[in-house]
């Protein structure tokens, strides 16, 4: 039997999974800080409760995701092809405009 969710529904699913891998992964608790080496600019989300936890870095001229690991493959193992619904989570959460995904 095949089974179809609406696109709100599915990021209402992601956000559900980051918030358990990652509970303070989201637009209230990270933090969030700004680096640039030149060419190459990207904001750091990273935990309020440990600097050295980044949750994830979006390199702003890219538009590349790169996600925690271990979140990354927890949320590949289920939705595959569909990481762009990812990416579409990422985009709501924190206003951005990635249009790719890492890790």
């Amino acid at each position: 039997m095949k089974y179809i969710i609406s696109e709100n529904r599915l990021i209402k699913l992601i956000d559900k999974m980051v918030k358990q891998v990652l509970p303070k992964f989201n637009y209230h608790d990270t933090l969030i800080a700004t680096h640039s080496n030149g060419d190459d600019t990207f904001l750091e989300y990273y935990s309020p409760d440990n600097r050295k936890k980044t949750f994830a870095k979006y390199y702003v001229w890219k538009k590349v995701l790169e996600l925690d690991t271990d979140l990354f493959f927890s949320l590949e193992d289920y939705f595959g092809d569909e990481m762009t619904a990812v990416i579409d989570w990422f985009n709501n959460e924190f206003n951005q405009d990635a249009e790719s995904i890492d890790y």
